[in-house]
């Protein structure tokens, strides 16, 4: 039997599966630890697969643009049908998440394809010389004002949640991201945030959890 859930639910429980379940791998080492590559496929080739039915690269009207994922909750469910409970973008690169993300990919979740539930998972970074907030507030506030602007324009008042994950240390000895949850679009309760670090442990990188 499908269970069926109010968008404001659905996103309350995206949310919180993700803050249980999400436990992605090290980052891949460079000169820099990079993510992006190595958690976009643990995305559409684990986590996601767990929990959601999913079209990746989903087609969006009025143009050649792609929709990074549609996703429709399991269930009892065998193939995808009708409205997609959510609309996913991500976005690793923190330059990109400030710059380009709240004008460009962001309105495709919130407007631009018909679904029940908005959501974004994006990186920011305080670490090293960018200061106690670096770019984060700032791309937080861009995300708000954006979604004010195009539903002053009349877009519809579906349910956006926005995964922070915040990089606050990366050095040789570790590096820790902080999760959080934003509700951006009003009355959905978020999980608390907490805490990703890698560290090396016994030749290997290992990932542990803690509160924030």
């Amino acid at each position: 039997m499908e269970v069926v859930r109010e968008p404001i639910q659905s996103l309350e429980e995206f949310l919180s599966v993700f803050a249980d379940s999400f436990r992605p791998p090290p980052p891949r080492q460079t000169s820099k630890r990079i993510v992006s590559k190595v958690w976009t496929n643990y995305l559409k080739r684990h986590w996601l697969d767990l929990h959601f039915l999913s079209q990746f690269e989903y087609p969006v009207p009025g143009g050649q643009r792609r929709l990074d994922a549609a996703l429709w909750w399991r269930n009892d469910r065998s193939a995808p049908i009708g409205k997609m409970d959510f609309a996913l973008e991500w976005e690793w690169d923190d330059n990109k998440v400030l710059r380009d993300f709240p004008f460009g990919d962001f309105k495709k979740i919130i407007r631009d394809v018909d679904a029940s539930c908005g959501v974004a998972i994006i990186q920011t970074r305080v670490d090293g010389q960018r200061g106690l907030n670096g770019n984060a507030d700032e791309t937080l506030k861009r995300l708000r004002d954006e979604l004010h602007s195009v539903r002053q324009d009349g877009a519809d008042g579906r349910p956006v949640g926005v995964v922070e994950i915040r990089r606050v240390r990366d050095d040789n000895d570790r590096v820790e991201f902080v999760c959080n949850f934003h509700d951006l679009g009003g009355g959905a309760k978020t999980p608390q945030p907490f805490r990703l670090t890698f560290v090396p442990e016994s030749g290997q990188i290992a990932l542990k959890i803690s509160e924030k």
